[in-house]
């Protein structure tokens, strides 16, 4: 089974993926600071929270190409990507909203909020699926046994983790 963003279609349901969840963020961090949507009327939400969010994920995730990146691999380095996708989507929202609503529709502290969730689904979501695909997530160190040496792979791609899994195995 190929990876997420391994092929056309997987790089497609990552990218929607990445938008969606900026939906939810922005939800949530309303909700979070609020404690319901009660408080807050629904056009307000939808133009002055809700799209200008989900526009600006939308610029910030084909701008940092977080969608092209495989899951079944999600490293640090993702997760930086991740972090520096999600401080771009943010910065990018607000220009947007002040020039069009000047931030008064929904409150100032669920944009960071916000920030907060969308990274933590983002990468969830990455961490989870490499979960999903290992059956395992392992931060053991192993200790050595007598007569073992390590050993640093460098590169390889999809090659060095099957590889990593024969040496394990064994």
């Amino acid at each position: 089974m190929a990876g997420v963003a391994n092929s056309r279609r997987g790089r497609w349901i990552a990218f929607a993926n990445d938008v969606a969840m900026a939906g939810v963020a922005m939800i949530s961090g309303i909700v979070l600071r609020l404690g319901s949507l009660d408080r807050i009327d629904n056009r307000n939400l939808f133009f002055g929270g809700l799209i200008p969010f989900i526009l600006a994920a939308i610029i910030s995730v084909l701008v940092m190409r977080t969608y092209r990146t495989s899951w079944r691999h999600a490293s640090t380095a993702d997760l930086l990507n991740i972090f520096y996708a999600v401080g771009l989507t943010v910065l990018i929202y607000l220009p947007i909203s002040f020039v069009t609503t000047r931030i008064w529709l929904i409150p100032r502290t669920s944009v960071v909020i916000a920030f907060i969730v969308l990274f933590l689904l983002m990468a969830g979501s990455r961490v989870a699926y490499r979960l999903f695909r290992e059956g395992r997530l392992s931060f053991t160190r192993r200790s050595m046994h007598a007569g073992q040496v390590p050993i640093l792979i460098v590169g390889g791609g999809l090659d060095a983790g099957l590889f990593l899994r024969g040496l394990d195995g064994a």
